[in-house]
C-alpha cells in the first residue's frame, strides 16, 4: 500500500508541485515521459475489471480511487485535455482492471511530462480561442 501523502500541495495552489507529489505517491518517478494522455486507439470496457478472486485481491492492493481523486482535483483546475479521459477511468472505480490502472498511470505520466505548460488567459479586447476536441465517444463499448 502507497503510504505518501500530497495533500500539502493542495494548498499551495503550486500545480507543478502537485503534480510531482502525485508522481511520487504513485512512485512513478521512474516513467518516461508521454506525449498524450492515452494510447491512441486504446479501448477500456467492463470485460477487463477483474473476475477472478486473485485478480480482485491484486486490485484491491492498487489505490485507483485515490490516484483518479487526485487528478480529479487538478482537472477542475485548469487540465480540461484529461477530462475525457478522467471521465473514463472514473467509470471502473467500483471494479477496476490493470487496464485502468496503466491508463491511470499513463495519464499521471503525462500530467508530469505536461506540468510546465498551461493556460494563460490574457485580457484582450477580443478573444477567439480555436479549440478542437476528439472525445472519441463512439469508440467505448460501455456507455
Amino acid at each position: 500500500m502507497i503510504s505518501h501523502s500530497v495533500h500539502h500541495y493542495v494548498n499551495s495552489n503550486n500545480q507543478k508541485a502537485y503534480i510531482q507529489g502525485m508522481v511520487t505517491k504513485f512512485r512513478l518517478g521512474d516513467a518516461k515521459p508521454v506525449s498524450l494522455p492515452a494510447l491512441p486507439g486504446q479501448i477500456l470496457s467492463m470485460e477487463q475489471s477483474p473476475s477472478m478472486p486473485t485478480q480482485m485481491n491484486e486490485m484491491q492492493q492498487i489505490p485507483y480511487a485515490e490516484a483518479i481523486g487526485h487528478i480529479l482535483w487538478l482537472v477542475m483546475i485548469s487540465w480540461p485535455d484529461v477530462v475525457f479521459q478522467v471521465g473514463q477511468l472514473a467509470q471502473y472505480m467500483k471494479n477496476p482492471g490493470m487496464a485502468n490502472w496503466e491508463a491511470l498511470k499513463r495519464l499521471i505520466c503525462y500530467l508530469n511530462t505536461t506540468c510546465d505548460l498551461w493556460l494563460t488567459l490574457a485580457s484582450r479586447k477580443r478573444c477567439d480561442p480555436i479549440v478542437h476536441a476528439d472525445a472519441g465517444w463512439a469508440s467505448q463499448y460501455d456507455h
